[in-house]
């Protein structure tokens, strides 16, 4: 599930804001129903009242809504008083609206770190880092080289730039590995250049093989052992859903009989 949000598989809309990309479905679904575009809510219609404070009125409405980058009762959260806030505490259509374009504000990293990085806003961290966490693209102006996070040029980076660069960790590689895979097993359904995928297949066997030669054999025990305890859970969940159904049939067969009894007794017969 997490990795069809991601934008190396799934392609995303040029007016989904980027801060919703690479998000859960229900997180992404919430705020498409609810931004300013959507709810008709514009610039204009967002007022600084005070610094991390704003009010967002539209014309035809008599009382607008306050929004708090910070809330006042907890920093790490931040607040607006509409129900829609109160109700799910997933941004709003008026908190969607000042990180949209609201002056003095920064857009989604305006608001708490806390809050952003709650794990239910967030993909899995071993899947795809969500694009506050993604490192910047950083340029070496002596070469006029471009080194970004998935490109790193050979060139030897000053020590000023390297820093940002960070190595990634084992399951990031193995999770863009598989993502890889994933797309070129997509692209294998409409290529249709039978030279090209006959070269392909020759050096996807070599492949193959140069992974089975680097593969780890306590890796290989250690998911052995995972996937043993879950068909074991699978089985015993099974069974119990079996038992559960037959339990169900019998209570419902029981109430069937003592409805017939009754109505024999009554004189009335119900078919």
């Amino acid at each position: 599930m997490n990795v069809k949000c991601l934008e190396t598989v799934k392609s995303y809309d040029e007016q989904v804001p980027t801060f919703l990309r690479n998000r859960p479905p229900f997180f992404l679904e919430h705020c498409l129903k609810r931004l300013p575009t959507v709810s008709g809510i514009q610039k204009e219609h967002t007022v600084l009242v005070a610094p991390g404070n704003y009010r967002v009125q539209r014309p035809e409405q008599d009382k607008g809504h306050y929004v708090y980058l910070h809330s006042p009762s907890d920093h790490n959260v931040p607040f607006c008083d509409c129900a829609d806030w109160k109700r799910h505490c997933i941004p709003c259509k008026h908190i969607l609206a000042v990180i949209t374009f609201a002056d003095g504000c920064n857009g989604w990293n305006s608001l708490p770190l806390y809050y952003r990085h709650i794990p239910q806003f967030n993909l899995d961290p071993q899947i795809a880092p969500t694009a506050e966490m993604q490192v910047p693209t950083v340029e070496v102006h002596s070469d006029t080289v471009t080194a970004s996070d998935e490109h790193v040029a050979d060139t030897e980076l000053p020590p000023e730039t390297a820093s940002y660069i960070p190595s990634p960790s084992l399951s990031t590689l193995q999770s863009k590995v598989r993502q890889s895979l994933h797309a070129i097993t997509e692209l294998t359904y409409v290529t249709d250049d039978r030279h090209f995928l006959q070269s392909q297949l020759e050096q996807l066997r070599i492949q193959l093989k140069e992974f089975k030669d680097h593969s780890s054999t306590a890796q290989k025990k250690t998911m052995f052992r995972i996937g043993r305890r879950t068909v074991r859970k699978n089985i015993r969940a099974s069974r119990l859903r079996q038992r559960l159904a037959a339990i169900q049939k019998r209570r419902a067969a029981t109430r069937k009989r003592r409805i017939l009894k009754k109505s024999r007794q009554s004189g009335y017969i119900f078919y």
